[in-house]
């Protein structure tokens, strides 16, 4: 119990200070004030300084269509001509991971996961809007757990409690994770200078849009894969428990794509958020490449500043030990 409340108390602490938080609330505000979804009276109890940030925000009412009836159909894969011309996400799924997707009812098996165009990634008709992840799953003291992990940054995510079978779960905790993490990411490091919000998260939510799930591997992403798997495990039995909500899960997430990883096409080894951020950048934030170096450089200023107070305190420690 005592464990507990100490590791809430300093997740709260984390977030209180965290420049991801703030930001988050800022964006989802002026994104409501947009759409009209907050009556004047609602507004009226903002801070001075929070009514200053919506200032510019045009507000238009957001119309909703409604259907007189939705038929829900099983989940069926997309054709390849459909992932050829559409901005999408690709979840490529090993054997675990199709399985865990996968359920029967009335002794017909029902599952999202379809048959590729190809059955090498690379090989796939070029689409340079199409984000290419690979899907692994375990069980972590008699827990689902995923791991999935961008093919070509090698960003990864892992997913603990996950529902067998819960497309739509899965689908909605990934984007925002990964929204979350760039963003967090982003404001530790000083670059949302360079980010306009609202046009970035409208392509951000189109590219989450539509999905695909099919049934290949990718030999050198499940290796890295399968090394997190064996960190996860070693960190879950030093716990006692998995990560037990989304901000716990996202510092592990951290850790990991902090690690130099190698791979094919990169000449020399990387850091994956590193990778990622630039990636986002460039697709979801539109910047070109001028603004991604300048963004990158301020990235590594950050962290340079941060290594020389992390010297500054161990030395001061020093002679109390």
């Amino acid at each position: 119990m005592l464990y507990r409340l100490t590791r809430d108390r300093d997740n709260d602490i984390v977030r209180t200070f965290d420049p991801y938080s703030r930001y988050s609330a800022l964006m989802a505000l002026r994104m409501m004030v947009r759409h009209d979804l907050l009556t004047d009276a609602e507004l009226s109890v903002l801070s001075e300084a929070a009514r200053e940030e919506i200032a510019d925000v045009v507000r238009q009412s957001y119309e909703i269509e409604w259907a007189d009836e939705i038929v829900r159909q099983d989940w069926q894969p997309l054709s390849p001509a459909f992932y050829q011309r559409t901005r999408m996400l690709i979840f490529n799924c090993t054997e675990a991971a199709s399985n865990f997707f996968s359920r029967v009812h009335k002794g017909k098996k029902i599952t999202p996961v379809g048959k590729p165009p190809s059955p090498i990634i690379e090989d796939d008709a070029p689409d340079g809007s199409a984000e290419q992840w690979l899907v692994h799953a375990i069980t972590v003291q008699r827990k689902h757990v995923l791991f999935v992990i961008h093919v070509q940054t090698r960003y990864c995510m892992i997913f603990a409690h996950a529902k067998k079978a819960d497309v739509e779960g899965f689908v909605d905790r990934f984007a925002e994770r990964w929204i979350n993490g760039l963003i967090r990411h982003a404001g530790q490091h000083d670059i949302l200078q360079w980010v306009d919000d609202e046009p970035m998260m409208e392509r951000f939510l189109e590219s989450c849009r539509e999905q695909v799930f099919y049934k290949r591997g990718h030999r050198g992403a499940q290796k890295h894969l399968n090394e997190i798997a064996w960190v996860f495990e070693d960190c879950a039995a030093e716990w006692g428990t998995l990560p037990p909500d989304e901000f716990a899960a996202g510092r592990f997430d951290s850790d990991m794509n902090d690690t130099l990883r190698g791979s094919k096409g990169h000449k020399d080894y990387y850091h994956p958020d590193e990778e990622m951020i630039v990636h986002w950048l460039r697709r979801y934030a539109g910047l070109d490449e001028s603004r991604i170096q300048a963004a990158r450089e301020r990235r590594m200023e950050v962290k340079r500043e941060v290594w020389a107070l992390e010297d500054r305190l161990r030395q001061a420690l020093e002679p109390l030990q």
